[in-house]
């Protein structure tokens, strides 16, 4: 809890679909907890994430009425580690190929966190990517451009 004023709600299996107010997630393990990201390698759908040691996020509507649309709005966020882990499975399905890779660089714009990778199976190097979480601990991850720096004030 942050100040108090927060209500999460739960699905059957325990994990939270919806909420008010600021909700922190702190990781009680050093790996940290695992935040799942959808993306494509090669044209295939396939998962893989980074471990945070500690992040705060808020739940917004992007509109009111009943199209609106409710996302994850990142506040802040600290990784456990520097790497990105991440499966493949085969054209002929079997075991997936797992893999992992260096997270060089992450900045947070506009509530959604961004990071660079340094090498990902199917992308250029040294390539940013943006998160969009529809749930505080899993959304899909798209190609980015690098984050604007901050305006001086």
């Amino acid at each position: 809890m942050i100040d108090g004023n927060q209500k999460a709600i739960f699905d059957t299996h325990g994990r939270i679909v919806s909420g008010t107010g600021r909700l922190q997630y702190t990781a009680k393990s050093p790996s940290g907890l695992y935040v799942n990201f959808e993306f494509r390698i090669d044209g295939k759908v396939t998962n893989g994430g980074i471990h945070i040691s500690d992040m705060i996020v808020e739940y917004r509507f992007n509109g009111v009425g009943p199209n609106a649309l409710q996302y994850v709005f990142i506040h802040q966020l600290t990784l456990a580690n520097n790497q990105f882990d991440y499966a493949v499975v085969g054209d002929g399905g079997g075991e997936p190929t797992t893999g992992s890779t260096l997270v060089k660089e992450t900045s947070l714009v506009d509530g959604r966190l961004r990071f660079q990778l340094s090498d990902l199976r199917g992308s250029k190097a040294n390539q940013w990517f943006a998160t969009k979480l529809d749930q505080p601990l899993s959304g899909t991850l798209e190609v980015s451009d690098a984050p604007e720096p901050p305006k001086p004030k």
